[in-house]
């Protein structure tokens, strides 16, 4: 049975979906200078990703689209049917290496159970977005690139040259906006968001104390270098941004930064089938 929340989604996006699962559009879609892109906000939990991104979301709702848009479109049984089979493999060992460095941390089993079923609605979603056409870019908080960097990592490492081609068409059209700070400036606003939001999903201080926390921190600045260079290996464009900086000055640069990724996207060329993943799909 396909949930009613599910439905208004699709609605939002051009398309409906009948009880059978079949998909269909129900207009034509005009198509944005954005469409197809990604752009993803990368860094760590507490830097300021989200109070950045509530606050320019008015100036790009009509040409971009964003996560909420795209709210329960993870429910669908058909997202994973959207890719080819070695689209499908290097997934399928994404998620396996994902599931294997959950079991390894020290988490509790409902912890561990909640992070993946967040990274499996993550992967789905940005299958559904890539293999459908909405005709409008994608602003995103986190993204493939942050949840995934370690496991993208190792399938690339090693990989064939057809899986590695595979690999890039996955992420072509898709950027990054990477977020810097000091551990201290990240630690204080995990502090007050334990005191605005005790026990939510992302209270990091009061889910796994203040030592794990800041490990947390630790690991992740350590990381970031890594997902740098996978997303430059990948073709992204990356430009980092300093999350203690003003708010004009973090605007003005991601201002600046959007019509390079645009610009980017319509000199890019790839070969697409006559029929896309989405259409055939539909009934």
């Amino acid at each position: 049975m396909i949930k009613s929340l599910t439905k208004k989604t699709l609605h939002k996006v051009g398309y409906d979906i009948n009880r059978k699962g079949n998909l269909h559009k129900l207009k034509s879609i005009p198509q944005a200078p954005s469409s197809g892109v990604i752009i993803e906000f990368v860094g760590p939990s507490g830097i300021g990703k989200t109070t950045f991104f509530q606050r320019i979301k008015d100036e790009y709702k009509h040409t971009w689209l964003f996560k909420d848009d795209l709210a329960h479109v993870h429910e669908l049984d058909d997202s994973f049917k959207l890719l080819s089979k070695q689209e499908e493999q290097v997934v399928s060992q994404v998620m396996d290496l994902a599931y294997q460095s959950l079991i390894k941390d020290d988490l509790s089993l409902p912890v561990s159970d909640g992070i993946y079923r967040f990274l499996t609605k993550e992967m789905k979603t940005d299958i559904f977005f890539r293999k459908a056409n909405f005709g409008k870019g994608l602003l995103s908080e986190g993204g493939l690139l942050l949840n995934f960097c370690d496991e993208l990592v190792s399938v690339r490492t090693g990989a064939s040259p057809d899986l590695l081609l595979t690999m890039n068409n996955l992420f072509r059209k898709r950027h990054v906006v990477n977020f810097m700070a000091s551990d201290h400036y990240i630690l204080e606003n995990l502090k007050k968001r334990k005191k605005e939001t005790p026990g939510a999903g992302n209270d990091w201080i009061g889910n796994l104390g203040l030592q794990k926390a800041h490990d947390m921190i630790k690991r992740y600045n350590e990381s970031n270098l890594r997902l740098v260079h996978l997303a430059v290996s990948l073709g992204c464009r990356v430009i980092e941004i300093d999350a203690e900086a003003s708010f004009e000055e973090k605007k003005n640069l991601f201002e600046n930064f959007v019509p390079t990724v645009i610009n980017k996207r319509h000199e890019d060329t790839e070969k697409t089938s006559t029929r896309s993943p989405m259409e055939q799909l539909e009934t």
